[in-house]
């Protein structure tokens, strides 16, 4: 082989004399090292101030625009990357790019309960292990990058769906707009750094976590819906419900392209199962669908949908609509007030088949989170409760209603009541005898027709894209609850109805605290008005009685199930039990069905609420027992003073012993580091072995432990479409409210109803409505029912 030839030294004649650096240099030649990138020379604190600028760049929409800055050396990436990669992993940069371009989801346990897997199916991504919020953050991203490909039949298209909706979820916060930061506000802020008004604002991204004079910063919310408004999430949405809502309706494993196949077009493949025989499935992906279509609904999107649309979508939907007895709304059936289920439920109803019976549809009632079982331990499941899609549906229709469903004014009524009660006296006059008749004026036709049937959430502008704020630690719009908060607790909390080894000697109410975690107090009380569907009762009762439970050959005629449409108003007191008091406990469970009180509004048979002055009231009758059950009713959404006694309630002593458990578990980690020693006695006290099974909504309470309603039409509305009075509660577990609507002239033949829903947001209450005698074991005739907040 032969060597290398030796590379020639240049001659002494060719170095220039002035040289003789160049000449020592020749002696022992190296190549030039590569220029380093002069980012490599900042610090690190302001090369993370730099990456996270650029990453949020207005107008901060989509994936952080970092890439080229992680790709200009091994230096910069390890100093930039999340990867615990070469001693490196920038965790606190990625917070800083999440807190920028998403809501921030705190406390994490809550948040983590409304989002299914943080693995999206058969996509490739890092399976490096990452704290819980950078995991958030990279299903976020995963998901809009489903989003925006725009195609529904992806793997991946459901699991993006429901992030699509958990992140809606959590956005909720205040439930206004988020305006843009005042370019006035940023001045001074760069004023009081010493930056000129031409100075570039990178050094303002620094002061995240300041003020401006006493003005907190803005609280980040409406930042999900931006993100998803921008990978077009609601087209994304309206698609998949138009192409997939009625895939797999009879058992086919392969979908159609088509939103109402005809029976033709698949076999059953169990005859058993009682989703294999034509009707549409009531499945996540599906509810989330409806849910984003819901959250990015408003006046101007249904004004512009055509009327072709429109009612190929309300087709679409009818089902969830006038099946009840097929399609859940509430996560554990209405005639069970005590959830978890009480033992002797469980003893009579499970252990002899009859908790549940067969029907042509299945298994009735109805439990979406499975048949219930006894369970033999304390702990609660930390697993999230399941999507129902009946409610986005019933909302997404009943806001179509408002379009083309409203009364027309028939000429002959009177023009208003002045005008009714003249006819009237002038019929006395002629000799009629009775009490006036009730029947609706033009003015109250208008009126309905002006009232809408849901409210819809506030919209954020598209241009509202920056946040000036980028960073921070406020997470008031998670921890306050906001308008989407029993939402998300619901979801952390109803995991399961199995019933309990043991029960509690007090049935009424609950710990206080908990039921407002799943219902926000007070947000019923005041005037509400909506419209009840009344299906025909023999078109439904043949659905019912359909042979194996298929779908009508035909599909549903829209003109049997909602052509007829009730007009509704109630104006509701709400009234909260604080400890010492004594909650009214429900009636005792039937032996045979489970019943806890569903004819009576899960209230004793013959309650009724007597004021007692002082915005207290009492609840009295043959069933309440000899205990008094005394109740503080709000007034402009206020109790009385000293109504929430704090020394001695029981949740305000728990909420202490969290405390002190809390301050003892610092002192213990900081152990090590410090020579001081104190002994907390209640850390290792057995009191304290009590909360080891809590599920976080202790942290805070509020004195409340139930919530009853009380209720009437107002003379003006029960003068127009009959006088009706109400009763209810809430029930504690879900947050389920239940109404008994009875008329107040018993004798004129009008059927008392049992209504339950819950609200949406804080102005919209959705539900279902079924005769209040029936038994609840069976499916009956009954419809859905929306209700919208009523402008005094």
């Amino acid at each position: 082989m032969d060597r290398p030839k030796k590379r020639p030294s240049p001659s002494p004649a060719a170095t220039p004399p002035s040289s003789p650096s160049v000449a020592s240099s020749s002696r022992s030649w190296t190549p030039s090292p590569r220029p380093l990138s002069p980012l490599l020379a900042l610090p690190s604190e302001l090369l993370s101030l730099i990456a996270l600028y650029v990453s949020t760049t207005p107008p901060n929409l989509g994936p952080p625009a970092v890439l080229p800055l992680l790709s200009t050396c091994r230096t910069l990436y390890t100093q930039l990357t999340w990867r615990p990669v070469l001693g490196g992993g920038n965790t606190g940069l990625w917070r800083s790019i999440s807190r920028a371009k998403f809501t921030s989801a705190e406390p994490l346990p809550l948040a983590l309960s409304v989002y299914p897997s943080l693995s999206p199916p058969d996509i490739d991504h890092d399976q490096v292990p990452v704290p819980p919020e950078l995991a958030l953050l990279r299903a976020n991203l995963l998901a809009l990058r489903v989003l925006r490909a725009g195609d529904v039949y992806a793997p991946a298209a459901s699991w993006a769906l429901r992030i699509a909706y958990a992140m809606l979820l959590l956005d909720g916060g205040p439930g206004a707009p988020i305006p843009s930061a005042d370019p006035a506000d940023i001045q001074r802020v760069r004023e009081s750094i010493g930056l000129s008004p031409g100075t570039p604002s990178l050094a303002g991204l620094g002061l995240c976590s300041v003020t401006v004079g006493d003005q907190p910063r803005w609280n980040g919310g409406g930042k999900n819906r931006r993100q998803l408004a921008w990978a077009g999430a609601s087209t994304f949405a309206q698609r998949f419900v138009k192409e997939r809502m009625y895939e797999g309706r009879f058992g086919e494993e392969r979908a159609t392209n088509r939103a109402t196949p005809a029976p033709a077009d698949g076999e059953a493949e169990d005859e058993d199962d009682p989703w294999t025989k034509g009707w549409p499935l009531d499945t996540e992906d599906r509810a989330a669908a409806l849910w984003v279509l819901w959250f990015f609904e408003d006046g101007l999107t249904l004004r512009a949908e055509s009327e072709d649309a429109r009612r190929a979508l309300q087709t679409i939907l009818l089902p969830y609509i006038v099946a009840p007895f097929r399609y859940p709304s509430a996560l554990c059936p209405p005639h069970h007030y005590t959830v978890p289920l009480l033992s002797s439920v469980l003893g009579s109803g499970a252990e002899a088949g009859a908790i549940t019976i067969p029907t042509n549809h299945g298994l009735y009632p109805i439990y979406p989170l499975g048949t219930p079982r006894r369970s033999t331990s304390r702990s609660r499941s930390r697993t999230r409760g399941r999507l129902l899609t009946a409610a986005p549906a019933r909302l997404l229709y009943f806001a179509r209603l408002q379009v083309n469903g409203r009364m027309g004014v028939p000429p002959h009524l009177p023009r208003d009541r002045a005008e009714a009660d003249a006819r009237w006296q002038a019929a006395v006059a002629g000799g009629a005898l009775g009490s006036q008749p009730i029947s609706p004026t033009q003015a109250d036709v208008h009126e309905r027709n002006a009232r809408p049937a849901v409210r819809f959430e506030s919209q954020v502008p598209a241009g509202e894209g920056v946040d000036f704020w980028a960073d921070g630690d406020d997470t008031s719009e998670i921890k306050d609850a906001g308008r989407w908060g029993a939402h998300v607790w619901r979801g952390r909390l109803c995991s399961g109805c199995d019933g309990a080894e043991d029960e509690r000697e007090q049935r009424g109410g609950a710990p206080p605290g908990r039921i407002s975690r799943v219902y926000e107090l007070g947000s019923f009380a005041g005037l509400w008005c909506g419209t009840m569907l009344l299906p025909s009762e023999q078109p439904y009762n043949a659905i019912i009685a359909q042979d194996e439970g298929r779908f009508p050959q035909g599909g549903l005629a829209r003109d049997d199930f909602v052509a007829a449409a009730r007009p509704m108003y109630m104006r509701i007191l709400e009234h909260h039990s604080f400890h010492p008091e004594t909650p009214v406990p429900p009636p005792s469970a039937d032996d045979t069905t489970g019943d806890e009180g569903l004819s009576e509004g899960w209230l004793p048979a013959g309650a009724h609420i007597v004021s007692l002055g002082n915005q207290r009231v009492e609840v009295r009758g043959a069933g309440v027992g000899q205990g008094k059950s005394v109740y503080e009713t709000l007034v402009d959404a206020r109790v009385r003073d000293g109504a929430h006694q704090l020394e001695t309630c029981p949740g305000c002593v728990v909420q202490r012993e969290r405390e002190r458990g809390e301050r003892a578990r610092w002192v213990v980690e900081g152990a090590n580091i410090s020579p001081l020693k104190v002994h907390w006695p209640e850390w290792d006290a057995p009191a304290w072995a009590d909360h080891r099974f809590d599920q976080g909504w202790e942290a805070a309470c509020d004195g409340v432990q139930d919530v009853v309603f009380s209720g009437e039409t107002d003379p003006v509305h029960g003068a127009a479409w009959h006088h009706f009075e109400y009763s209810g509660r809430v029930r504690p577990w879900d947050g389920l409210i239940g109404l008994i609507m009875r008329p107040r002239n018993r004798m004129i033949g009008l059927a008392t109803y049992f209504i339950s829903g819950h609200l949406v947001g804080r102005d919209t209450f959705e539900g279902t409505w079924q005769m209040a005698a029936q038994d609840v074991l069976a499916p009956s005739w009954g419809g859905s029912v929306c209700f919208s907040r009523g402008e005094e």
